[in-house]
């Protein structure tokens, strides 16, 4: 019903016929807009409908990562994530999926890399149906395969690109279990749980039932 993913403008056409059983009826684009305007969009013979909800307004700056704590620096900014226009990518997300309409799913929503914006939404909406801390941070942390596949699709396909890659800070790469189970408490630190942050940013008591009935069998 629903997937994350990184991102999706790298699909070809072997890639969307793959995908093509899924039936594929709503995007969730948690990019920037330069991202998008820069590097594309997912191609349209997937067939879904795509809706923009930039998680974050400007990329993080490589000279502001702080590899001698990457554990604090992931969780700070994954917080930061869920205020601002991260809480209405956030809410948004929420909103569509608990829509009644059978057309809204299956759907994903995707980022550049499929780690930190996603990993954000993703670990909110498990949370919401009930999806306990430790199997959420444990799903963050499998990211880390991904994210190896990522650098390896980098290195066979933009091998210009490799470099520049390697350059950026290990922290952008990294999905320690740490980071998720700091963000998950500090959510529960500020709001209570994470279910009185989504109430707080707009999410109703009847999305949140719709979301338990249509995600959870």
């Amino acid at each position: 019903m629903v997937f994350r993913a990184d991102g999706l403008n790298r699909l070809d056409d072997a890639d969307v016929a793959r995908l093509a059983p899924i039936g594929l009826r709503t995007i969730v684009d948690l990019r920037t807009t330069p991202e998008r305007d820069g590097y594309g969009v997912a191609p349209e013979a997937l067939g879904a409908t795509v809706h923009h909800l930039p998680v974050i307004e400007v990329l993080w700056p490589h000279d502001g990562a702080d590899e001698a704590h990457p554990v604090d620096y992931l969780v700070a900014r994954y917080l930061e994530m869920t205020t601002g226009v991260g809480a209405t990518a956030i809410s948004g997300v929420l909103r569509l999926l608990s829509q009644v309409d059978p057309d809204h799913c299956p759907a994903v929503f995707h980022c550049s890399a499929g780690k930190d914006r996603t990993g954000v939404v993703a670990a909110v909406l498990q949370s919401v149906l009930g999806v306990p801390d430790d199997v959420i941070t444990e799903d963050y942390h499998r990211t880390a395969v991904a994210m190896e596949r990522l650098v390896e699709w980098v290195r066979r396909m933009h091998p210009d690109a490799v470099d520049s890659m390697a350059d950026q800070p290990a922290v952008f790469l990294a999905c320690p279990p740490e980071a998720m189970s700091g963000f998950l408490s500090g959510v529960a630190e500020r709001h209570g749980s994470v279910l009185d942050y989504v109430r707080s940013i707009g999410v109703t008591d009847d999305e949140i039932a719709s979301l338990r009935a249509r995600l959870v069998a």
